[in-house]
């Protein structure tokens, strides 16, 4: 179910469906039994239902509903560094990330989505601003973080795209701001900024109808609504340096990191 393929395993999967392969599947997975609908606009909740229902109520699900959940690996997932070779390609692109034993009801989740936001999100973020602004390594570089809502398998990534003979510079600048948001933190100022831009970002993102839409469709799937979201904002807002540093502390760790680089380093001159 979780099994990752290889890219030949992936190309000789898809160069093998047929049609009747699409027909199949459709015939024995779609249906509605499970549908959930969400609407944002101007319109007629009781016409809106009936159109729904005339469309979907027949359609029924041929097999049973589960959700795949992704848990935290148990055991855990050694940590890698790797780089690949990757010919003919201009950019080299580096990742780096690590699993997190968290769900979003944790108490240090709020933290955790603030510090990230500093760190890599956010429009002044601490990776942007060294490593394309500062350093001129990167063409773009950032940071997520994300802890679903029914199992504890949250993680924590980080890209970067840069030119092949400034992958190592950029993991390595990547390595050590992490390490000083670590060690010293945010300054309150700079904590300050980030809360006020953070929430003009959701505010602004439910201005829009689609994204409105889609967030009332996931609070609706987990039998939440948005007081959930107000109650995160509080968090947010309440949260000091202290209580941000604390938390990435706990949880992030770059001995735990993945890292990956890959390019045409070989063109580049630069080998690995």
């Amino acid at each position: 179910m979780r099994y990752v393929p290889t890219i030949e395993e992936e190309r000789a999967s898809y160069m093998g469906v047929s049609v009747n392969d699409l027909r199949d599947f459709h015939s024995g997975f779609y249906g509605a039994s499970n549908a959930e609908v969400a609407i944002v606009g101007d319109f007629d909740p009781a016409a809106i239902r009936e159109a729904v229902a005339k469309k979907l109520d027949g359609w029924k699900s041929p097999k049973p509903y589960t959700e795949v959940l992704t848990p935290y690996p148990d055991p855990p997932i050694a940590p890698k560094n790797e780089v690949f070779q990757t010919p003919d390609k201009e950019n080299a692109f580096f990742l780096a990330g690590m699993p997190i034993a968290m769900t979003d009801s944790d108490a240090d989740y709020a933290a955790l989505v603030l510090g990230n936001y500093i760190l890599g999100s956010g429009p002044s973020s601490r990776l942007f601003g060294r490593i394309r602004v500062r350093e001129g390594l990167s063409y773009g570089a950032g940071s997520s973080f994300s802890a679903p809502v029914k199992s504890n398998g949250a993680r924590f990534t980080a890209n970067a795209i840069s030119a092949p003979q400034n992958a190592e510079k950029v993991e390595a600048s990547f390595r050590d701001e992490v390490a000083t948001v670590l060690r010293d933190g945010y300054t309150a100022p700079e904590v300050a900024t980030a809360k006020d831009s953070w929430a003009q970002q959701r505010q602004l993102g439910r201005s829009q109808d689609g994204q409105l839409a889609g967030t009332l469709l996931g609070q609706t799937h987990n039998g939440r609504t948005m007081a959930w979201d107000a109650e995160l904002e509080a968090k947010v807002r309440a949260l000091t340096p202290e209580q941000i540093r604390a938390a990435m502390q706990k949880h992030l760790d770059l001995t735990k990191m993945a890292f990956m680089r890959g390019g045409d380093f070989a063109k580049a001159g630069v080998g690995k």
